[in-house]
């Protein structure tokens, strides 16, 4: 039996750890009364990403709810195949990397999810449960070895007796309780990247600061780098050294973390940030109030997704759909109304 792969024999380690270049994700819009001349409507879920994630760095993704944050998660694990664009870990494709090393691929990703109480089979226990990708993937040379490894894996988690822990199933465990030994099943194979899709906004508030603490030590043991999606800017300020606003499956801001959040540039940034309560206590936001609700994702037009609701468009902003560029301090907004280029 073998132990953990060496990603350094399969890869270009030189390269960025992910790459995404123009990503998107259409799913077809089934209504017999909605057909458009040249064929079927599309939902836009994605609609052209593009972003580098980088060795032991944690990436924020933020935005409002149905804004493609968590379909694009899914996209890059690959548990959903992209519509058009590419993703590449270390310059090697992902569909290349599953069709020729599926094993290689599972190893190098891993990814926790909202609700634990899905994540697992509810008639395993959890000495089963943790045991199963460990044999999967050829890890430890005995059963008493592979056991041995989640024990310290539970211990590190905080799970103590760690041996209890095991025989025990799913049910009898707390919502807390099954998110961490979600995320230690996760990082068991010891993976490069990490998607974490809102981890703790179902966990009552007194787990949350202690479940997050246990992610971020895990992965820097590890050097394991994180996207790390949520609608709480607060968390995503405290996790993440850069981040990504989405709207309507688009990036509208992506910068360092502090940077957007002391100073957004993009109008749909300012508005989630004034809305934001808890970011700095000592300071004073004025809310911004927008109306309306976001447009449809069906088909959009090719203009700003934020026009309708944004509180200073203008005539091209309904005409023309902004392309992210470069500002004098680096981060990328997708703005016609933002003139500060580097």
């Amino acid at each position: 039996m073998r132990k953990h792969i060496d990603f350094t024999t399969l890869f270009d380690m030189e390269k960025p750890l992910l790459e995404v270049r123009g990503l998107q994700k259409l799913y077809p819009y089934k209504d017999g009364k909605l057909f458009s001349v040249g064929g079927r409507k599309h939902v836009h879920a994605v609609d052209g990403v593009s972003f580098e994630l980088h060795e032991k760095e944690i990436f924020g993704i933020i935005g409002e709810s149905g804004c493609g944050k968590s379909t694009l998660g899914r996209l890059l694990i690959r548990l959903e195949e992209p519509t058009k664009g590419e993703i590449e870990f270390y310059g090697v494709s992902t569909k290349e990397l599953l069709a020729t090393n599926p094993e290689a691929f599972h190893c190098l990703v891993q990814s926790v999810f909202q609700n634990p109480f899905d994540t697992f089979t509810p008639n395993d226990t959890i000495g089963a449960i943790m045991e199963r990708p460990l044999k999967l993937h050829n890890i430890g040379e005995s059963d008493e070895e592979r056991r041995q490894i989640c024990i310290d894996a539970l211990n590190e988690g905080g799970l103590i007796p760690a041996e209890s822990f095991l025989e025990r199933y799913p049910h009898e465990l707390s919502g807390g309780q099954l998110q961490r030994i979600s995320i230690l099943r996760s990082m068991l194979l010891k993976p490069k990247f990490l998607v974490v899709d809102e981890p703790v906004s179902m966990l009552d508030v007194s787990v949350r600061a202690d479940i997050i603490n246990m992610l971020l030590k895990l992965v820097k043991t590890h050097n394991t780098s994180i996207l790390f999606i949520s609608h709480d800017i607060s968390i995503i300020r405290y996790v993440s050294t850069r981040v990504a606003v989405m709207y309507l499956g688009n990036i509208v801001e992506m910068g360092e973390t502090d940077t957007i959040i002391h100073k957004p540039m993009h109008p749909y940034t300012q508005v989630l940030i004034s809305n934001c309560a808890s970011i700095d206590l000592g300071e004073k936001r004025e809310p911004i109030h927008i109306e309306g609700e976001p447009p449809s994702p069906i088909d959009p037009k090719p203009s700003c997704p934020f026009a309708g609701r944004c509180f200073c468009a203008k005539d091209i902003c309904h005409r023309e759909k902004p392309e992210l560029r470069r500002m004098a301090d680096g981060r990328l907004v997708a703005c016609h109304l933002v003139k500060e280029e580097a």
